[in-house]
């Protein structure tokens, strides 16, 4: 797959499209290869199924940058949109990414939603990650900053923490049944 995807990006420098050609490379899940005792593609939130790679490449309107902000797959479309002058979008969620490649701080509006299926949802806000069973009501708090494999649940050292992400959670819910 690498050889060949390196031979379009090829075809377009050698054509002279790349500067006219929007290349959007998007994973659709991680895959466990043994962390946290995972293995492969699981129903499960865990950083090793929902960390995966975005890459945009659109010379005219993104220069190379890494953007750290947590962004999520719905982001995709409206960044899609926006890159080739659309402005109207009706009601599509998510939001156009073209400010942070841009350089724009995204670290206020980063709050993410993932959900492995209709019992295990998380949300994300700066590096606090909350994790929610629905079925079973537990709850597990991460600090993605010191604790990116997820092994040290924070939610009884933080509830103040865990009840203001619930409280989002709770909200997307209702507009998310």
């Amino acid at each position: 797959m690498d050889l060949e995807v390196g031979r379009l990006l090829q075809q377009l420098r050698d054509t002279e499209l790349w500067d006219r050609t929007l290349v959007v490379v998007l994973a659709d899940h991680g895959q466990a290869l043994g962390e946290g005792g995972q293995w492969f593609h699981n129903a499960s939130v865990s950083q090793v199924m929902v960390a995966i790679p975005l890459l945009l490449s659109y010379p005219p309107l993104i220069a190379p940058t890494i953007v750290s902000t947590p962004v999520q797959t719905i982001d995709v479309m409206p960044t899609v949109l926006d890159a080739i002058g659309i402005k109207e979008r009706g009601r599509l969620e998510g939001r156009s990414l073209l400010p942070l490649a841009g350089g724009a701080d995204g670290s206020q509006q980063a709050t993410v939603v993932e959900r492995a299926d209709r019992n295990q949802v998380a949300i994300r806000q700066a590096n606090w990650k909350l994790v929610v069973d629905r079925a079973s009501g537990e709850r597990f708090l991460y600090d993605l900053g010191k604790d990116h494999q997820e092994t040290w649940d924070y939610a009884a050292q933080q509830p103040e923490v865990v009840q203001r992400l619930q409280g989002i959670l709770e909200e997307w819910w209702r507009a998310h049944p």
